[in-house]
């Protein structure tokens, strides 16, 4: 799983490249499951404007580095509205890029029967939590 920054005021033509992108990872080898989505965070109430990220998790065969470089072909239309997206055409690159970005949950969040929105809700509680635990742990 990663999480892309998006860039400024990119969220809505990132979603827009995501509707127009039919089946991409049917041309992925390997890949078993995928979820990619636009994350907004729900407004806040201090510092500035909270910023959409972008959601990539899937279940695949093998090593991440070529299935990123074949998905990252298949992508480069949505993930050109993240920030520092190296452009699809240096493999090396695009596996550098998404494993800066790559987010170690331990389970599964692509084989479920929830929603886009619950996923968010999910994943905005998540955040939630840690940061609570965060505060917790300073002396």
């Amino acid at each position: 799983m990663l999480l892309a920054a998006l860039l400024d005021g990119e969220d809505a033509a990132a979603r827009a490249a995501l509707r127009a992108l039919g089946e991409p990872f049917a041309r992925v080898p390997g890949t078993h499951l995928v979820r990619v989505q636009v994350l907004q965070p729900p407004p806040r109430r201090w510092r500035g404007r909270p910023r959409p990220y972008l959601l990539l998790a899937a279940e695949h065969d093998g090593p991440p580095e070529p299935w990123l470089a074949a998905a990252g072909r298949e992508l480069d239309t949505v993930l050109a509205h993240c920030a520092f997206w190296p452009g699809a055409g240096d493999p090396a690159e695009v596996a550098r890029w998404a494993l800066e970005r790559r987010v170690d949950v331990g389970f599964s969040v692509v084989a479920t029967d929830a929603t886009v929105e619950e996923v968010g809700v999910a994943l905005h509680r998540q955040a939630e939590v840690r940061r609570l635990i965060a505060e917790e742990r300073r002396p």
